[in-house]
C-alpha cells in the first residue's frame, strides 16, 4: 500500500462515516425527537440561513477535493513544483481564493457575509492571546504525536522523502518564487481554506448533524486534503481546534489568523533551516 492509497482510504472512510452513517443517524434521531430541535448548547456559528441546497453545494466542494486526491496520484509533485515559477504559484493561489469566494456568493442573498462569518468582531483584541496559545497547543500536540511513534511509522512504511514544497524552498534561489510561495502559504491558503472549511463546510455539517460531529468531520477532512500522511493527524486535530475556536468566538477572523500564524511559523522554520542551519559534518 502506498501513502497515496492510505490517504485515500482515510478520505473515503471519512466521507462514508458522514454521508452513510452521520447524516442518516442524525436525521433519524431528530425525526424521532431524540435530539432537541433548538440551537446547540455550544456555539455562536449560525446555521439557520442554510438550506438543503447547501448540502449539495458542500458535496460539490468535497467532490472537488476527491478529484484533487485522484489527480495527485498521477502527478509527480516534486517534478511539478520543480517547473513552477512565481506566476504559477500566484495564479494557483488566486484560483483557490476565487473558489472560496463562491461561498459568500452562495450566501449573500440570504444573509450578509460579514454577519454570517462574524467579521464585525467586537472582541478582536483577544486574537493577541488566542494566536500564541493556539501555536503552543499545536506544537505540544505535534510533539506528543511524534513521540508516540507516528513519524517512525510513516517513514518506516512509506519512506522518509522530504515534502516537495519543503524541498523547493530549500533548493530555490529565486526570490520572486519564494515570495510567491510565502504569500500563498501565509495569506492566500489560510483565507481560502478557512472560508471553505470553517466558514461553509463546518456550519453545513453542523446543521445536519451536531457541533462536535461536524467539527471532527471537517477536521479530518481538512487534514486529508493536504495529502501529507505525516502531518495528517496534526492537521486533523488542528482543524477540529479551529472549528471549536470559530464556535467560541463566533468570528471567522479567529481561525483565519491562527491558520496564518501556523503557516507563517512553518515558513519561518523552513527559511531558518535554509539560511542558518549548520550543515551536518
Amino acid at each position: 500500500m502506498t501513502e497515496h492509497e492510505l490517504i485515500g482510504y482515510v478520505f473515503m472512510g471519512t466521507l462514508g462515516v458522514f454521508f452513510l452513517l452521520g447524516l442518516p443517524a442524525y436525521y433519524f434521531l431528530r425525526k424521532n425527537r431524540t435530539l432537541a430541535s433548538g440551537p446547540p448548547v455550544l456555539g455562536r456559528v449560525a446555521t439557520w440561513p442554510l438550506q438543503p441546497l447547501d448540502l449539495v453545494v458542500a458535496s460539490g466542494y468535497i467532490a472537488f477535493f476527491v478529484a484533487g486526491w485522484k489527480l495527485s496520484g498521477s502527478v509527480d509533485q516534486k517534478e511539478a513544483l520543480s517547473k513552477a515559477n512565481a506566476w504559477m504559484i500566484a495564479g494557483n493561489s488566486l484560483v483557490m481564493l476565487m473558489f472560496a469566494a463562491m461561498v459568500p456568493l452562495v450566501m449573500f442573498w440570504r444573509i450578509r457575509p460579514e454577519k454570517f462569518f462574524g467579521l464585525n468582531w467586537p472582541q478582536w483584541r483577544w486574537i493577541f492571546l488566542i494566536v500564541p496559545c493556539f501555536l503552543v497547543g499545536v506544537m505540544v500536540i505535534a510533539t506528543i504525536i511524534m513521540t508516540l511513534g507516528w513519524q517512525k511509522f510513516v517513514e518506516g512504511n512509506f519512506g522518509g522523502d522530504v515534502q516537495a514544497t519543503v524541498q523547493m524552498i530549500k533548493e530555490t534561489e529565486d526570490l520572486a518564487l519564494m515570495a510567491a510561495m510565502i504569500s500563498a502559504a501565509v495569506i492566500g491558503a489560510p483565507i481560502a481554506e478557512e472560508i471553505i472549511f470553517r466558514g461553509y463546510l463546518y456550519p453545513v455539517a453542523k446543521k445536519y448533524t451536531s457541533t462536535w460531529f461536524a467539527a471532527m468531520f471537517t477536521g479530518v477532512l481538512f487534514g486529508v486534503v493536504h495529502m501529507n500522511l505525516l502531518g495528517l493527524p496534526i492537521l486533523a486535530l488542528m482543524g477540529v481546534a479551529l472549528a471549536v475556536l470559530y464556535e467560541r468566538t463566533g468570528s471567522l477572523w479567529a481561525p483565519i489568523f491562527c491558520h496564518m500564524a501556523f503557516n507563517g511559523m512553518q515558513m519561518f522554520f523552513m527559511l531558518f533551516l535554509k539560511y542558518f542551519a549548520v550543515p551536518a559534518s
